[in-house]
């Protein structure tokens, strides 16, 4: 992970600013102390509830050996569904069974926005003002300096407030409660009156708390868990599939006009008893892989293979510009949608469905 209060009281690096950075190392533990306008609530719904940075005094009891004693992140909903072709259930879902193993890989926190732009109305001259004064723009500049932007001549402000909290060792929510009161001064007749800049949270997160030093072993230790565990529910669930398909299948007729004309009292009977014994035994979930293996699959019979094998290169060639998994190409050919490929979307038409038959 990413160096904490000390980089940040090299003074000489940023001197050009008339930034006190020595400052930071001083108050590393309490953020500017801020007071709090008329339109400055002190809580906000959407944040997590005084989310600490550093671990609390039982943390030595993980299971996880490891000598990070962990560092709150998060992780953009939008960009983690873009970049997974996930929905956001899919992802919370993969998050919790992290979080309910038995060596408690990562613990998930409240979601948040994580995100924060400043605007300074009054220009570069105000950022530089407060970032003379408030250690938590003095920190963003210092941050995004470091990521090579340079805000000298900017009246714009853009940083990721969790990954702020994190590196300088502050309680999250204390510090985005003073960020949100610094459109607010007190003057000097006791009332309060706008500073001239718009502090706004955006992009939705996942909060989680995660080691840093994790070895490659372990990495890979929690790559087979998720795999094992996600195709051992997906095993489940077609065999859940399989059983309405034949619970149906029993009490069906060939032809519809066999059951037009009278209600088939016999068969009916028979289906509520199937779905009486479905819901009343308990759900068994395999995530064993040797229970898998002596799972028997029904193999589908593949047809016009040379015809298929021609349309998924057909339709390679003509998305040349994305990258498909074989798990895409198989949704978008039978209709299914996903985040990243909806089955509405007008430049797969062609291709939509072209295998349900």
């Amino acid at each position: 992970m990413l160096s904490c209060v000390k980089s940040y009281s090299k003074v000489a690096e940023f001197e050009e600013d008339g930034i006190d950075y020595a400052m930071l190392s001083e108050d590393a533990n309490s953020p500017a102390q801020v007071s709090t306008g008329p339109d400055c609530p002190n809580n906000d719904q959407n944040t997590a509830s005084a989310v600490s940075i550093h671990p609390t005094a039982d943390s030595s009891e993980a299971p996880l050996a490891c000598s990070c004693p962990g560092h709150v992140v998060a992780v953009p909903v939008e960009a983690a569904v873009q970049a997974l072709d996930m929905t956001e259930e899919g992802i919370a879902t993969l998050l919790c069974y992290l979080e309910l193993h038995q060596r408690k890989w990562i613990e998930v926190l409240q979601p948040i926005r994580a995100f924060c732009t400043v605007q300074f109305y009054g220009g570069p001259g105000l950022l530089r003002q407060l970032a003379r004064t408030n250690p938590i723009i003095a920190a963003a500049v210092a941050m995004e300096r470091k990521k090579g932007v340079d805000h000298s001549t900017s009246n714009r402000l853009e940083f990721n407030v969790v990954e702020l909290a994190d590196r300088m060792g502050w309680d999250l929510e204390p510090v985005r409660r003073d960020i949100r009161a610094l459109k607010w001064k007190r003057t000097n007749t006791g009332g309060y009156q706008r500073t001239g800049l718009l502090a706004e949270f955006t992009d939705v997160s996942f909060l989680l708390r995660a080691p840093g030093d994790l070895t490659d072993d372990q990495l890979d230790e929690v790559s087979d868990f998720l795999y094992g565990r996600v195709e051992s529910q997906e095993r489940t669930e077609l065999r859940q599939l399989k059983a309405v398909f034949q619970a149906l299948t029993d009490v069906s007729h060939e032809e519809f006009w066999h059951c037009a004309e009278e209600v088939d009292r016999a068969r009916s009977e028979q289906l509520k008893v199937t779905l009486r014994e479905y819901f009343e035994k308990e759900p068994t979930l395999n995530v064993s892989s040797d229970s898998c293996e002596e799972e028997e699959e029904e193999q589908v019979p593949l047809k016009n293979e040379g015809q298929v094998r021609a349309d998924i290169r057909s339709f390679v060639c003509l998305h040349h510009d994305r990258n498909f998994t074989g798990r895409a190409i198989a949704r978008i050919f039978h209709g299914i949608s996903s985040p990243c490929y909806p089955a509405q979307v007008s430049s797969v038409c062609l291709f939509v469905s072209l295998f349900v038959y």
